[in-house]
């Protein structure tokens, strides 16, 4: 009635107990007075996608649940070094908030001695797409100081690019 394509997905179960997943999409054809005569439309297979989409969840899922058991501080960054995540461990051990570590707001944490030296290597090794190990101080509050070493493993796409990092302090 709208002339708008009808798109959806849908789950189609066989008499052997495999699930198997489509997506199709179908227009309404009209004829020369406007009004609609048949379907034309394309049905696509998209089980792998489901699965792959499926062991991304469980992947996600294992991750979070790690990271929330974890004894060291983890942290995400992106292909350029820059912090987007870390984990509550991670706080309680530079005493700043998820929020306050993002981006570059974590190198205020490093004790300031150490932290021209910790910076130049952290973003040296982002640049040149490697792997990233160093020992230094953290001063987060007050005159607390705190010696963590600190683990960064670049993760790569399929053709070799640096994705980004995982890393642990």
């Amino acid at each position: 009635a709208t002339g708008e394509p009808l798109r959806r997905e849908y789950r189609l179960l066989t008499r052997a107990g495999h699930e198997l997943y489509f997506s199709d999409e179908a227009t309404v054809m009209r004829d020369d007075a406007g009004q609609p005569h048949c379907l034309h439309g394309v049905l696509l297979d998209i089980t792998e996608r489901k699965r792959a989409e499926g062991r991304a969840k469980t992947s996600a899922e294992r991750f979070r649940a790690l990271a929330a058991l974890a004894p060291a501080g983890i942290f995400l960054a992106d292909a350029e070094g820059n912090c987007f995540w870390v984990n509550e461990r991670w706080c309680e051990l530079t005493g700043i908030s998820a929020e306050e570590a993002a981006w570059t707001g974590w190198i205020r944490t490093v004790h300031a001695e150490d932290r021209d030296r910790v910076v130049l290597e952290w973003y040296g090794a982002a640049a040149e797409g490697r792997d990233f190990a160093a020992e230094y101080r953290l001063q987060p509050t007050g005159n607390q100081v705190r010696w963590v070493a600190a683990r960064g493993k670049a993760v790569r796409h399929s053709d070799g690019g640096v994705a980004g990092y995982v890393g642990v302090i």
